[in-house]
């Protein structure tokens, strides 16, 4: 009997490794532009960050759980697993919808600089999308406009992860977006921002 139990739970996890939720999942796509000059953006930073909750409390805290980044091409296209990996701890699990920034010094990040995520599809048409929409956007595939930015101040806005809506990651596990916010600082004579730990 106890060899068939450790046999089942082996094959369990055998199966979990296996399952759908791994790196061959769909992935987050789609091309990045200025928003005026419609030229493409090269070395964006496209950050996604899953978290996790307490399967008991609802309303309870959020962890870090994974974070993917990519950098977008000389055609502005990039693509991203949409895959969070599995949750091994059996008393929290992975919330659906990830954080999906996209930066660039020098521009107003995607969603935050629009004040509520937004991005434009195939058609050009722009819509107000909640989180949920966004992703599924993200999924399909869209062109999302970042607005440069003009003045010193405006760019002052976005130097620090929790001005991204990030805020509660360890922030070696981001090294591509903490980067350029370094190249931004620098810009503004601003001090790097450390590039572990968490945003005190």
């Amino acid at each position: 009997m106890r060899f068939s139990i450790a046999a089942g739970f082996a094959l369990l996890l055998a199966g979990l490794a296996l399952a759908p939720t791994s790196e061959g999942a769909d992935a987050y796509h789609g091309t990045v532009l200025d928003a005026e000059t419609k030229a493409p953006l090269e070395g964006a930073v496209v950050t996604v960050v899953w978290h996790r909750k307490p399967a008991v409390t609802m309303d309870g805290p959020q962890y870090f759980h994974r974070a993917r980044e990519v950098l977008t091409d000389s055609a502005g296209k990039f693509s991203v697993s949409a895959s969070p990996g599995i949750d091994w701890n059996p008393l929290t699990y992975v919330v659906k919808e990830p954080r999906i920034v996209i930066y660039k010094p020098g521009y107003g990040p995607f969603p935050v600089a629009h004040g509520s995520p937004r991005v434009v599809e195939r058609f050009g048409r722009m819509h107000q999308l909640d989180l949920a929409e966004l992703n599924a956007e993200l999924l399909r595939g869209a062109v999302v406009e970042l607005p440069p930015l003009k003045t010193q101040e405006e760019q002052a806005r976005f130097t620090t992860p929790g001005e991204l809506w990030l805020s509660i990651e360890p922030y070696d596990r981001i090294p591509n977006l903490i980067r350029l916010i370094n190249i931004q600082r620098k810009r503004l004579h601003l001090d790097p921002y450390p590039a572990s730990g968490q945003e005190g």
